[in-house]
């Protein structure tokens, strides 16, 4: 039986039902996004230079991440379907609540064309409360198309369409700056290739416990980056404004750090207690990215604590809570979870020898 990698260090072979199971999960993938999705936040709460990492690591990873787990077998159609309600019901829903969850404390000075037009929109205009929203329809437009290109052009064909996929992205970031399409449709052009990596990088089987050497020099690379960052004011990625950095260079930057940053997952995945708790904020992470700026927002405004870490601390906390809350409701699973059904943790198994 063929055997595939999985959790970049052990190896999986599945049972005919966990192959065609689109909900089956690995732990060492959700301890990585808990860990990736707490560098996010810190961000945008944290001042520096305990916020730098998120600038260099920013979101590639996901997209990276998203390729390697990328498996291409369900159908076009009902990939399309799972993944718009996936992604696209919780986006709205969430806008819509939160959005009137604002106007209920702050007040509202925008008519309701000027607030609708900016919540279909989407993208560049979502700010504040709303910044990271523009991930999520992002990132479904970036499977989708993905998903239809790999059934459709030959392995060379996909090459060099994501070769002049990024060069529209730099075409953008360096001729046309303020170029923005609705749902930040126009950072598709950079994380298609980013996600194209994150394919290959699973087909040529590379893992961050057995390629020691590359995930060293991957560290390296990203501390240098940071160094950069810190003493040389390199420029930091910030993919929603289509400002990738230095050209090619920041992306590589940022790409590196996933190969650390998953051999830390899977450490993290044999330290009892830990490996728990950072799962669940993996398995949560889409749930903690919509709501930690309206929490820390409301935490400072409304409540008057400021200390960075704290707020920090809480809206994390918070972001986590609300997440269980919402699972224990079928309703409300489907509407800001996108899924009828609460997520099965993965738990940790030795390998399974070829039969």
């Amino acid at each position: 039986m063929r055997l595939f990698s999985v959790g970049f260090g052990g190896t999986f072979s599945p049972s005919r039902s966990q192959r065609s199971d689109p909900h089956s999960r690995d732990r060492v993938f959700d301890i990585a996004r808990g860990l990736a999705i707490l560098v996010m936040v810190s961000g945008h709460i944290l001042p520096q230079p305990y916020s730098l990492l998120a600038y260099v690591l920013n979101m590639p990873f996901f997209f990276f991440v998203g390729g390697y787990l990328f498996r291409g077998h369900e159908p076009f159609g009902e990939f399309l379907h799972r993944k718009a309600h996936q992604f696209l019901v919780p986006y709205f829903g969430l806008l819509l609540l939160l959005h009137a969850v604002k106007i209920a404390l702050d007040g509202g000075t925008d008519d309701l064309h000027t607030l609708t037009w900016r919540m279909l929109y989407g993208g560049e205009l979502l700010q504040g409360w709303f910044a990271v929203f523009w991930f999520p329809p992002c990132y479904f437009a970036t499977l989708v198309c993905y998903h239809w290109l790999n059934h459709r052009v030959s392995s060379r064909a996909l090459w060099a369409i994501m070769a002049g996929s990024t060069g529209l992205a730099l075409l953008n970031q360096w001729a046309a700056p303020a170029f923005h399409l609705p749902l930040a449709l126009n950072v598709v052009a950079m994380a298609l290739p980013i996600y194209h990596l994150g394919a290959m990088a699973r087909r040529l089987r590379i893992h961050a416990t057995r390629q020691g050497v590359l995930t060293l020099l991957a560290a390296l690379i990203t501390l240098a980056y940071i160094a950069a960052a810190l003493h040389f004011q390199a420029p930091p990625l910030a993919m929603k404004r289509a400002s990738y950095g230095w050209p090619l260079v920041s992306v590589l930057a940022s790409l590196s750090a996933c190969l650390p940053l998953l051999f830390i997952a899977h450490v993290a995945a044999q330290l009892p207690g830990l490996n728990s708790l950072l799962q669940q904020v993996g398995v949560a992470a889409l749930t903690v990215m919509y709501l930690h700026q309206p929490l820390q927002y409301v935490i400072a405004d409304h409540f008057g604590l400021h200390h960075p870490f704290a707020r920090y601390c809480l809206s994390v906390a918070l972001a986590l809570a609300a997440h269980r809350l919402i699972e224990r409701n079928e309703a409300a699973r489907w509407l800001f979870l996108g899924t009828r059904r609460a997520p099965v943790l993965a738990t940790s198994a030795p390998p399974v020898k070829p039969g």
